[in-house]
């Protein structure tokens, strides 16, 4: 949408945005939803990670999902693994770095 902002009207433009803003913002991110969004990341890498590196990271997973951990830890160690792999589907992921470092918005 911002790619092609110059081809609409500068009006229009910032009446669509402002409306997908807005639907955007009415999802709610859940324990629920970043478990599943978790636990698709851990099918990415698991079959390249030695069995206790699986385990640690499916019950760290678990952990956050029954709200032991907060989601920073599974992020840390999905993160290192994808960084260490070279996961293609998932370096880009704005999931894993959605925020300058400095904000520490996760924590």
């Amino acid at each position: 949408m911002v790619a092609g902002g110059k081809q609409v009207e500068r009006s229009q433009f910032r009446k669509e945005y402002e409306s997908t803003f807005i639907q955007t913002l009415r999802f709610i991110a859940t324990t629920k939803k970043n478990t599943n969004v978790l636990q698709h990341m851990l099918g990415c890498v698991s079959d390249n990670l030695y069995l206790s590196s699986q385990r640690e990271l499916v019950e760290t997973i678990e952990d956050y999902r029954q709200e032991l951990l907060p989601l920073v830890v599974p992020l840390t160690l999905i993160r290192h693994d994808v960084r260490i792999q070279g996961v293609p589907c998932l370096e880009q992921q704005a999931y894993l770095n959605p925020h300058p470092k400095e904000l520490g918005l996760r924590n």
